[in-house]
């Protein structure tokens, strides 16, 4: 698998997290987990019930009024983790807000990327605390591949260094279309 060199270094910011990922969109539960919920046994079971549901795309934890998942503490931490520990917990939440995406090389190859999404505070702080260029590696072998326009010839997408700078709009049409 190929990730920024940085990714071993991500950690959720729990109860620091300003932008919790645990408010404002649906949080699906994997078909997996959906049935050891539905056969774990006592209080905690007996409560994790009473706040899923099986919709038409699978299952899902019921939100709150707050648009706020049913365990999200008043303190920011999960109240799942804090009962039975991270094991407890379905596949977004425990990946989120790590990502994989399958793409196929050149030569026919088939290569797994993997990285963290900017919609998380704490991968943001990551990346802008990076002082060097960015950099990937190939977790299984812990070669260096090097930077972005390294990756994207290895993976047989070449761009010349000029498409891979940001350079801002400076027309006032952009800043309107902006606004």
């Amino acid at each position: 698998m190929i990730l920024p060199d940085f990714y071993g270094r991500f950690r959720c910011k729990a109860g620091a997290c300003q932008h919790t990922c645990c408010r404002g969109w649906d949080i699906d539960i994997d078909d997996v987990t959906a049935d050891y919920y539905q056969q774990l046994e006592g209080p905690l079971g007996e409560g994790i019930r009473q706040h899923i549901a099986d919709g038409p795309d699978g299952w899902h934890f019921c939100l709150t009024a707050e648009g706020n998942c049913p365990f999200l503490r008043s303190d920011g931490l999960c109240q799942l983790i804090r009962q039975a520990g991270d094991d407890i917990l379905c596949d977004i939440c425990a990946l989120h807000p790590r990502f994989f995406q399958v793409v196929e090389n050149g030569g026919g190859q088939d290569i797994e990327l993997g990285g963290v999404g900017l919609c998380c505070e704490a991968a943001c702080e990551l990346l802008l605390s990076e002082t060097g260029p960015l950099t990937f590696c190939d977790s299984e072998s812990g070669r260096t591949l090097g930077g972005l326009s390294q990756l994207l010839e290895w993976l047989d997408y070449p761009l010349p260094d000029r498409e891979l700078i940001y350079q801002p709009a400076m027309a006032q049409k952009d800043y309107e279309r902006l606004l």
